[in-house]
């Protein structure tokens, strides 16, 4: 009978309700990106078990590696609920959304988009926004929501050009293989 319980016990523990999640999806899937290049990422909610009316992010980055570019806002929810970012140096404060009767509980959120400027990993860290937009509430009890917020971290690697000697070898050979066809005709 102990070990049923303890089973019991164990089972319920790995069934409880899924945490609620705020999190950044890349839209393409490289492990690095080039000086110069756009990276885009989706922001998105998984709020499945525990649906939520709303609340808002904030959005820091390393202004030596990356550039804010844009956001753009998805239609998700409340059109007066939405609001987009007050841009400062190195954040992206207060992106906010919600609806009174409730979001979808897995949704996008929008789209950010950074221009890389230097080679090197940087971090993309999400938090829960104090004001203006506030923290996030459940839709069927009104209490706060503890939220989980997965980061995102953008690779930039140099281009690692081909040497001119290898490009003038090459060209010698395809000259090469050319006159050796005209020679044999």
């Amino acid at each position: 009978m102990n070990k049923l319980l303890a089973g019991l016990i164990i089972g319920g523990f790995s069934m409880s309700a899924q945490a609620a999640l705020v999190y950044l999806e890349p839209l393409a899937a490289k492990p690095s990106y080039e000086i110069g290049e756009t990276v885009a990422l989706d922001l998105k909610i998984d709020f499945t078990g525990n649906p939520s009316i709303g609340g808002g992010v904030d959005i820091f980055y390393n202004t030596a590696g990356l550039a804010f570019q844009s956001w753009t806002a998805a239609a998700l929810g409340d059109a007066n609920f939405r609001r987009a970012p007050d841009v400062q140096a190195g954040e992206l404060n207060g992106i906010a959304f919600g609806d009174f009767a409730g979001l979808p509980q897995t949704a996008k959120v929008g789209t950010l988009e950074f221009k890389v400027l230097q080679t090197g990993s940087w971090l993309i860290d999400l938090e829960a926004n104090d004001a203006p937009a506030g923290p996030f509430y459940s839709s069927t009890t009104f209490n706060q929501i503890a939220v989980t917020f997965n980061d995102a971290t953008i690779n930039a690697a140099s281009v690692v050009p081909v040497p001119g000697a290898v490009w003038l070898f090459g060209s010698a050979l395809l000259g090469c293989a050319g006159f050796k066809r005209h020679c044999h005709v």
